[in-house]
């Protein structure tokens, strides 16, 4: 089985997994993470004994992980009073339709739009930005996507599911409080 078809079937699988990952918690955190104040990481996976470990359930867990510290990050820009009114994405992640961009619209709150070449990843984001320094004195960044960048590309936008919102606001305050494992992890390990 190619990799490609293997992480779309488990992407699909997330898809029927409790809106709130049941208990299941997921900390991608090779290194340090500045964020939550960690200088150092350990991934870690830790669940409830009572959590559904079921396939879908641990697969939405592995896509949560992915985006707690970004929303948490994010929550404090909406502290301080920024909105999102749209979240562009891209990156490998992105590369199944629809599942990854479902999820961070969730994680937000906001809609995500994802282009025909989502899946280029990192490279192409900081060519973006790149690029952006030679207009940054006559456009602002949103400006500059959206007449530069994303023009004549087409977007396939998401909005958040009300179920995902909720449920990615349950998993995000137990990965809050779980971070206190993870800090006795790095200490431990």
């Amino acid at each position: 089985i190619e990799n490609d078809e293997a992480f779309d079937v488990l992407f699909r699988e997330a898809l029927g997994g409790k809106p709130d990952a049941d208990g299941v918690l997921v900390y991608n955190h090779a290194a340090g993470e500045p964020v939550v104040g960690f200088t150092a990481g350990r991934p870690l996976i830790v669940r409830s004994p009572d959590s559904d470990l079921s396939l879908a359930t641990f697969a939405r867990a592995q896509l949560y992980g992915v985006f707690g510290t970004l929303a948490l990050g994010m929550q404090v820009l909406t502290d301080e009073g920024v909105r999102i009114e749209q979240m562009f994405a891209h990156g490998g992640l992105f590369r199944t339709a629809g599942v990854a961009q479902q999820f961070l619209a969730g994680a937000l709150g906001a809609p995500v739009a994802v282009g025909e070449l989502a899946d280029e990843g990192g490279s192409w984001g900081i060519a973006v930005l790149a690029g952006y320094l030679a207009h940054a004195e006559s456009a602002d960044l949103s400006t500059y996507l959206s007449d530069h960048v994303f023009s004549a590309v087409t977007l396939a936008v998401l909005e958040p599911d009300p179920a995902d919102v909720a449920g990615f606001a349950e998993y995000l305050e137990r990965y809050r409080a779980g971070l206190a494992v993870q800090a006795a992890a790095i200490e431990a390990l």
